[in-house]
């Protein structure tokens, strides 16, 4: 996978551990 820059990478991780975290709160909300 060619990425434009290490800025691009960057955000994607930064996506995944957003959405990781944002299932945790709900399973800890249920």
């Amino acid at each position: 996978i060619g990425l434009p820059s290490g800025k691009s990478l960057f955000q994607l991780q930064a996506e995944r551990i957003l959405c990781v975290q944002k299932l945790a709160a709900q399973s800890v909300a249920e």
